[in-house]
């Protein structure tokens, strides 16, 4: 979902997004792990960026954190090293999610 309203088409090819690279992972996939590590640190950094940003919402902030949360508990174990095991749909829809927002 986006804030305010549905998915539109925009939000589904993330045309708004400046980075290449996470565009590219966001639509058509990681090529390996290596990429959803990366998206996830780029991720993170963009949260901690609108944590010091007086100008984001709070409620955007609460909605992209609580999305990046989930990311993170899909991708990363209890002691926050890569899950062999992790859920890497889960974890791309929640980036999504996060993006979308």
């Amino acid at each position: 979902w986006v804030e305010g309203g549905p998915i539109t088409e925009d939000t589904a090819t993330f045309d708004y997004l400046t980075n290449k690279k996470l565009r590219r992972i966001l639509v058509s996939g990681p090529k390996n792990l290596d990429e959803v590590v990366w998206a996830m640190d780029f991720t993170d950094d963009a949260l901690r960026a609108d944590y010091d940003d007086e100008g984001i919402d709070s409620r955007t902030f609460d909605a992209r954190n609580n999305a990046f949360n989930q990311a993170s508990e899909a991708f990363y174990d209890e002691d926050g090293e890569i899950n062999p095991e992790a859920d890497l749909d889960a974890t791309l829809a929640h980036l999504k999610q996060f993006w979308s927002v």
